[in-house]
Protein backbone atom coordinates (compact mmCIF):
# COMPACT_ATOMS: atom_id res chain seq x y z
CA UNK A 1 0.00 0.00 0.00
CA UNK A 2 1.26 3.73 -0.84
CA UNK A 3 2.02 5.22 2.70
CA UNK A 4 0.58 8.31 1.49
CA UNK A 5 -3.33 6.97 1.93
CA UNK A 6 -1.98 6.10 5.43
CA UNK A 7 -0.49 9.68 6.47
CA UNK A 8 -2.74 11.82 9.43
CA UNK A 9 -2.24 14.52 7.39
CA UNK A 10 -4.35 13.73 4.29
CA UNK A 11 -7.52 13.94 6.96
CA UNK A 12 -6.44 17.58 8.21
CA UNK A 13 -8.67 18.71 4.89
CA UNK A 14 -11.72 17.41 6.66
CA UNK A 15 -10.96 20.02 9.71
CA UNK A 16 -10.51 22.90 7.60
CA UNK A 17 -13.19 25.07 9.40
CA UNK A 18 -11.76 24.02 12.83
CA UNK A 19 -8.34 24.69 12.09
CA UNK A 20 -9.61 28.66 10.30
CA UNK A 21 -12.56 29.40 11.82
CA UNK A 22 -12.53 32.83 11.15
CA UNK A 23 -12.40 32.43 6.91
CA UNK A 24 -15.49 31.72 5.03
CA UNK A 25 -14.47 30.83 1.68
CA UNK A 26 -10.44 28.72 0.83
CA UNK A 27 -8.59 27.63 -1.84
CA UNK A 28 -7.51 24.51 -1.08
CA UNK A 29 -4.56 22.71 -3.02
CA UNK A 30 -2.76 19.20 -2.68
CA UNK A 31 0.94 19.62 -2.23
CA UNK A 32 1.73 18.11 -5.53
CA UNK A 33 -0.49 20.72 -7.05
CA UNK A 34 2.14 23.16 -9.67
CA UNK A 35 0.40 26.47 -9.38
CA UNK A 36 1.00 28.95 -12.68
CA UNK A 37 -1.00 31.67 -12.60
CA UNK A 38 -2.84 34.17 -9.90
CA UNK A 39 -5.46 31.99 -8.39
CA UNK A 40 -7.37 35.04 -6.97
CA UNK A 41 -10.40 34.83 -9.12
CA UNK A 42 -11.22 31.61 -8.04
CA UNK A 43 -11.81 33.28 -4.72
CA UNK A 44 -15.01 34.90 -6.42
CA UNK A 45 -16.62 32.46 -7.65
CA UNK A 46 -20.14 31.14 -6.97
CA UNK A 47 -20.55 28.05 -5.17
CA UNK A 48 -24.10 29.34 -5.33
CA UNK A 49 -24.60 27.40 -1.60
CA UNK A 50 -22.74 24.28 -2.37
CA UNK A 51 -19.79 23.08 -0.18
CA UNK A 52 -17.44 22.52 -2.48
CA UNK A 53 -16.31 23.67 -5.97
CA UNK A 54 -13.92 21.05 -7.49
CA UNK A 55 -12.75 19.75 -11.09
CA UNK A 56 -14.88 16.73 -12.13
CA UNK A 57 -13.19 14.05 -13.73
CA UNK A 58 -16.39 12.26 -15.23
CA UNK A 59 -15.12 12.02 -18.82
CA UNK A 60 -13.84 8.93 -17.61
CA UNK A 61 -16.03 6.11 -16.15
CA UNK A 62 -13.25 5.18 -13.81
CA UNK A 63 -13.86 8.32 -11.94
CA UNK A 64 -17.59 7.53 -11.24
CA UNK A 65 -18.17 6.67 -7.43
CA UNK A 66 -18.57 3.13 -8.73
CA UNK A 67 -15.00 3.09 -8.62
CA UNK A 68 -14.49 4.20 -5.04
CA UNK A 69 -17.09 2.73 -3.26
CA UNK A 70 -18.50 -0.84 -2.74
CA UNK A 71 -22.15 -0.34 -4.21
CA UNK A 72 -23.00 -4.03 -2.85
CA UNK A 73 -23.23 -2.85 0.82
CA UNK A 74 -26.44 -1.80 1.20
CA UNK A 75 -25.15 1.86 3.20
CA UNK A 76 -23.88 2.64 0.06
CA UNK A 77 -26.05 1.16 -2.50
CA UNK A 78 -29.31 3.34 -0.93
CA UNK A 79 -27.83 6.44 -0.56
CA UNK A 80 -25.31 7.03 -3.32
CA UNK A 81 -25.90 7.18 -7.14
CA UNK A 82 -23.25 4.76 -8.66
CA UNK A 83 -22.73 6.74 -11.77
CA UNK A 84 -21.82 10.25 -9.83
CA UNK A 85 -19.16 12.50 -11.00
CA UNK A 86 -15.96 11.46 -8.89
CA UNK A 87 -13.87 14.83 -8.20
CA UNK A 88 -10.09 15.33 -6.72
CA UNK A 89 -9.04 17.22 -4.01
CA UNK A 90 -6.34 18.02 -6.06
CA UNK A 91 -8.02 21.83 -6.50
CA UNK A 92 -10.54 22.93 -4.48
CA UNK A 93 -12.85 26.02 -3.79
CA UNK A 94 -14.42 25.21 -0.39
CA UNK A 95 -17.40 27.53 1.23
CA UNK A 96 -16.54 27.19 5.01
CA UNK A 97 -20.07 28.64 6.10
CA UNK A 98 -22.05 26.52 3.61
CA UNK A 99 -19.66 23.47 5.17
CA UNK A 100 -20.17 23.97 8.11
CA UNK A 101 -24.37 24.25 7.69
CA UNK A 102 -24.20 20.69 6.35
CA UNK A 103 -22.06 19.45 9.38
CA UNK A 104 -19.52 17.69 6.93
CA UNK A 105 -17.28 17.13 9.15
CA UNK A 106 -19.76 15.12 11.50
CA UNK A 107 -20.70 13.88 8.27
CA UNK A 108 -16.76 12.46 7.21
CA UNK A 109 -16.82 11.20 10.95
CA UNK A 110 -20.10 9.07 10.15
CA UNK A 111 -18.33 7.47 7.73
CA UNK A 112 -15.31 6.60 8.96
CA UNK A 113 -17.03 5.27 12.45
CA UNK A 114 -19.16 3.41 9.37
CA UNK A 115 -16.27 1.82 7.38
CA UNK A 116 -14.17 0.51 10.63
CA UNK A 117 -13.97 -2.92 8.98
CA UNK A 118 -13.45 -1.28 5.53
CA UNK A 119 -16.23 -2.89 3.77
CA UNK A 120 -17.68 0.38 2.12
CA UNK A 121 -14.11 1.34 0.44
CA UNK A 122 -10.89 0.27 0.77
CA UNK A 123 -8.00 3.19 1.74
CA UNK A 124 -7.73 6.70 0.84
CA UNK A 125 -9.65 10.41 1.53
CA UNK A 126 -11.26 10.36 -0.86
CA UNK A 127 -13.98 8.36 -0.97
CA UNK A 128 -15.02 9.45 2.26
CA UNK A 129 -14.61 12.72 1.06
CA UNK A 130 -16.98 11.84 -2.12
CA UNK A 131 -19.43 10.30 0.75
CA UNK A 132 -19.53 13.30 3.23
CA UNK A 133 -19.75 16.16 0.45
CA UNK A 134 -22.15 14.28 -1.67
CA UNK A 135 -25.01 16.53 -2.61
Amino acid sequence: HNPKYLSMLNHLRFYIPEIYPALDKVVFLDDDVVVQKDLTPLFSIDLHGNVNGAVETCLETFHRYHKYLNFSHPKIHSHFDPEACGWAFGMNVFDLVAWKNANVTSRYHYWQEQNVDRTLWKLGTLPPGLLSFYG
